[in-house]
Order: C-alpha cells, then structure tokens, then sequence
C-alpha cells in the first residue's frame, strides 16, 4: 500500500510511481535508487536526480536501455508531458498505448524554472495535454507523466492529498534534507 511505503520510508512528500504490469507486478520503466539499477524497463521518460540534488527530465525512446551513470536516483514514466517550456506530449512515441488518450486521475512530476521539484495530483478526471497546461501555468519547463487512474496517490508532510485505489509496486518519495535521505540510504 501507498500508506505503507510511506510509513516505511518517512519522507516530506511521496508520489505514485512508474506504471506496473497488473499481472507480474513489475514496474514499466527503469527505477535507479541511490546509484543502483533496481529495475530495468523499456517505456517513458525518465525523472533523474543528480546526487548533488539537481533533477532532470531525460527522454527514453522506446527500447533502449541506458545505464544512468551519474545518476542517484531514476524514475522512468512518462509520457512527457512539457520539453523546454512546450507542451510535448507523444504517446506512441515513448512506448506506449491505450487508454493514456481517456481522461483519468493524474499524477505528474515537473521541473520548475527555478528548478524546483513540483509534484502534482489531479484527483478528477482529465486528458494528459490538461495536465501539462496545468503544469505550464505552474512555472513549470520539463515534466513527465507518472501512473494515474487507481493509482494516483500524493503525500507531503503528513498528509495525504490523493489515495491510491489499489496497491502501488513504486512511487517517489522525497526527503527534507539530506540528513533523512541519508537514514533512508543506509536502511536498504
């Protein structure tokens, strides 16, 4: 459950993840935790956190890998949603299919101009390209989709803003400083 990632790992804000096969349970897209590839998967874009705490929106095109070297943290998810201050959204393109064109809760991550992290939940129904307006209008110059539907999910200094509906393989979680981080780093 979202709740019990979030107890479990204690951190200022957590949001709903990457999307996951419903069947095997394993995550879409790649996941990299402090340096270390945890999963490997073939779709999206990706959330990239330098460990000097600078984030990133990296494209993935579909099938390729990439090793994230310099990386300390890696969510691939998507599909993007804004590319240098654009709306830039290509669904097919980044791997995937279905129902991403039907409106749904949402879950986005984004990259301010200031570059600030900004998480974001839409708990009504609305298409990816509201979103991205949304995120646009939020200052925000690179973002990425992330698993909406049943499980969208936002918390931030405890509270819950979005519960997931059902159990989350992943999310992203985000810590106050790095004291915390770390304490989360040397529990794995």
């Amino acid at each position: 459950l979202f709740s019990s990632i979030v107890n479990r790992t204690r951190p200022e804000a957590a949001i709903t993840g990457t999307f996951f096969d419903t069947r095997t349970l394993l995550p879409t897209g790649d996941i990299a935790l402090f340096s270390r590839i945890v999963h490997s998967g073939c779709i999206g874009a990706a959330l990239c956190v330098e460990s000097g705490n600078r984030a990133a929106i990296v494209p993935l095109r579909t099938g390729r890998r990439s090793e994230w070297k310099g990386y300390e943290t890696v969510l691939c998810a998507g599909p993007t949603l804004i590319a240098n201050g654009k709306v830039a959204i290509a669904v097919k393109h980044e791997g995937f299919r279905g129902s991403l064109y039907n409106p749904s809760p949402r879950t986005a991550v984004g990259i301010t101009r200031a570059r600030k992290l900004l998480l974001a939940a839409f708990s009504r129904k609305t298409s990816l390209y509201n979103v991205a307006k949304m995120m646009l209008k939020l200052d925000v110059v690179d973002a990425v989709s992330l698993d909406g539907g049943s499980s969208t999910g936002l918390y931030h200094n405890g509270r819950y803003f979005a519960r997931p509906g059902r159990r989350l393989t992943n999310c992203l979680v985000v810590y106050a400083n790095n004291e915390d981080y770390n304490r989360a780093k040397t529990a794995l």
